[in-house]
C-alpha cells in the first residue's frame, strides 16, 4: 500500500523528530545574521546592500535546491539524501566561521543554503510516509513549531554567544553541532514503515511530475500565497527587524534580539494549532485567511507606528508570527491537490516559491535603505533613519495584502480530502 497506517507509532514520531531537527538547525542558520548586522559590516567593512546580498547568498543556493531536493528525495529516499546534505551544510557552517572577507562568507552560505535546502523537504517527505493522514497538518505545523525554536536559539541566545566569544566562535558551535546531527540522522532515521511500499509505475518521472505539478493553477495559487504569508519572516524577523526595532523603538540590540523571539514563538505555537483547526473543522481557507488579515494588521502598527510600548510591542510581533503560521498549513493543502508520489517536487516547488522571499527582499530592502541614506554614520557603519526603514519596510504589509486576496479569492477549499 502507498499510504501511511491509520494507527500512529512511537517509531514513526521518533523518525519525524530526528529529520525534523535537520529542519531547526537550518532556521538557525538562516537567521543568524540578523543578530551579526553590525558585526558582519564592521569584519568585513560593507554597506546595507551588500550584507543583505551576503545573507541571501543562503536564499540563492536554497531557493535553487528545492525542485532537485524533491525528486532526489523521492527517487533515493531521506536517510541517505539527509544524511550527505547535512554534511554538506555544516562544512558551509565551518567555512562561514573561518571567513574573513565578504566573498568567502557569500561562497559559505551559498553552501549552507544548498544543504539547508533540503530539511523542510526531507521532513514532509518522512511526516508524508509515516504519519496518519488525519494527523498531517498537525505534524507539518510541529516540525514548523521545531524550526520556531531553532529560530529563537538564532535571536537572543546567539546574540549572547557572540558578546561572549564573538561571531566566529559562535558559528564555530554551531559546525560541531551539525556533525553531531549528522550522525543522528545517518544513524536513525528510516525512509519509511515496513508496510508502505510506493508501487514502481509510481515511482516518479520527471517531465510527467512536472507537467502534474506545474500544470495546476492551484500550484500557482498557493505558491503565490505562500510567497507573501512568509514574507515578513525572511524579509523582517531574519534580517532587518532587529536594527529597525533599535532605530524605531530605540531598543538595545539584545532587547531587539529579544523581542525578535515573539515573532518565532508565534510560528512555534500558531503553526500546529492552526494544523489542528482545519484538520478539526475540515477547512484550509478560512484559516489563511485569518492569518494574513491579522499579519498585515500587526506589521502596519509595528512599522508605522515607533516608539510602541514594549509589552505591546511584544504582543504585535506574536500575532505577526502566528499569521506566519498560514506558511505550514498550504503544505497540507499541497497534498490535498497532489498524488503522493508527486509530493516530494510539489513541496519542493512551493518551498522554493517561500524562500525566494529572503533572496529577493533582503538584498532589495538593503538597496532601498542606501538609497535613501541620508549620509549618518555611527562608529564608521552607516545609520539608516525611520523613514528609511519604513520605506524599505512596506514590501511587507503589500505582500500580506496579496495573501489575502490569493487566499480569499483564488485557492480553492479541499475540505482536508487527499487527491485520490
Amino acid at each position: 500500500m502507498n499510504i501511511p497506517s491509520t494507527k500512529l507509532t512511537k517509531t514513526a514520531v521518533f523518525t519525524v523528530l530526528i529529520g525534523s531537527l535537520f529542519y531547526a538547525y537550518e532556521f538557525f542558520l538562516q537567521v543568524s545574521p540578523g543578530v551579526m548586522t553590525d558585526a558582519l559590516m564592521h569584519a568585513f567593512n560593507v554597506n546595507a546592500t551588500i550584507l543583505g546580498t551576503i545573507s541571501g547568498f543562503f536564499y540563492y543556493s536554497y531557493t535553487i535546491m528545492q525542485m532537485p531536493g524533491g525528486f532526489l528525495l523521492d527517487r533515493y529516499g531521506a536517510r541517505i539524501v539527509l544524511t550527505i546534505v547535512i554534511a554538506i551544510c555544516t562544512l558551509g557552517t565551518l567555512l562561514f566561521s573561518l571567513s574573513t572577507n565578504a566573498f568567502t562568507a557569500s561562497i559559505a552560505r551559498l553552501i549552507i543554503g544548498a544543504g539547508s535546502g533540503f530539511a523542510f523537504v526531507g521532513a514532509l517527505y518522512l511526516i508524508i510516509r509515516w504519519i496518519p493522514i488525519r494527523y498531517l497538518a498537525l505534524f507539518i505545523g510541529l516540525a514548523q513549531l521545531l524550526a520556531s525554536i531553532g529560530a529563537i536559539g538564532g535571536e537572543a541566545p546567539l546574540e549572547i554567544m557572540i558578546e561572549h566569544g564573538g561571531w566566529q566562535h559562535a558559528m564555530f558551535v554551531l559546525f560541531v553541532t551539525g556533525v553531531v546531527l549528522t550522525i543522528l540522522v545517518a544513524l536513525f532515521v528510516r525512509d519509511r514503515p515496513k508496510h508502505y511500499e510506493e508501487r514502481a509505475e509510481h515511482r516518479p518521472k520527471i517531465a510527467t511530475t512536472l507537467r502534474a505539478v506545474l500544470g495546476s493553477a492551484q500550484t500557482w495559487y498557493i505558491a503565490v500565497y505562500s510567497f507573501a504569508i512568509w514574507a515578513p519572516m525572511t524579509a523582517f524577523a531574519a534580517l532587518w527587524g532587529i536594527p529597525f526595532l533599535t532605530q524605531a523603538d530605540h531598543l538595545t540590540p539584545i532587547a531587539a534580539a529579544d523581542a525578535m523571539i515573539f515573532i518565532w514563538l508565534g510560528v512555534a505555537i500558531g503553526s500546529p494549532f492552526i494544523g489542528w483547526i482545519s484538520d478539526y473543522f475540515e477547512r484550509r481557507c478560512w484559516p489563511l485567511i485569518v492569518s494574513a488579515i491579522i499579519g498585515l494588521l500587526s506589521i502596519m502598527i509595528v512599522i508605522y507606528k515607533p516608539n510602541l510600548n514594549y509589552d505591546l510591542l511584544l504582543l504585535l510581533l506574536f500575532i505577526l508570527g502566528l499569521s506566519a503560521s498560514g506558511q505550514s498549513l498550504v503544505f497540507a493543502v499541497i497534498k490535498d491537490n497532489n498524488y503522493v508520489y508527486h509530493s516530494g517536487a510539489a513541496n519542493g516547488f512551493n518551498n522554493m516559491v517561500i524562500v525566494s522571499t529572503g533572496a529577493i527582499f533582503q538584498p532589495l530592502i538593503g538597496k532601498i535603505l542606501d538609497l535613501t541614506w541620508s549620509g549618518s554614520l555611527h562608529n564608521g557603519i552607516r545609520l539608516y533613519s525611520l523613514h528609511s526603514y519604513q520605506l524599505a519596510l512596506m514590501l511587507v504589509p503589500l505582500s500580506l495584502f496579496v495573501a489575502i486576496l490569493m487566499s480569499a479569492f483564488f485557492i480553492r477549499e479541499t475540505n482536508c480530502m487527499p487527491k485520490q
